[in-house]
């Protein structure tokens, strides 16, 4: 069952590293509790019929829009801008 949607946003980046199992996603959702949606499960198909599978790991930056997702396997990098199902 389909709870919401998103976008991928960028990879988690460091100073000096990047972290290519871990993504950022906006939900433009603005009665989200964040509570709440923390460890949902994350679902990315590609062109290809491929599943990715991901989970919400914690809340990134100030607002209540942006999470941190740990996807395995990695996600691909044409991933970037595409839409995500965040699972109930």
């Amino acid at each position: 069952k389909i709870y919401m949607e998103g976008i991928i946003v960028n990879y988690q980046l460091g100073g000096k590293k990047s972290y290519p199992s871990r993504v950022i996603i906006q939900i433009n959702n603005p009665n989200i509790n964040v509570n709440s949606i923390l460890g949902k499960k994350v679902e990315y198909k590609d062109k290809h019929g491929n599943l990715y599978i991901g989970k919400i790991i914690k809340k990134h930056g100030k607002n209540n829009d942006k999470f941190l997702v740990r996807f395995k396997p990695n996600l691909p990098a044409k991933a970037l801008g595409s839409r995500v199902k965040i699972l109930d």
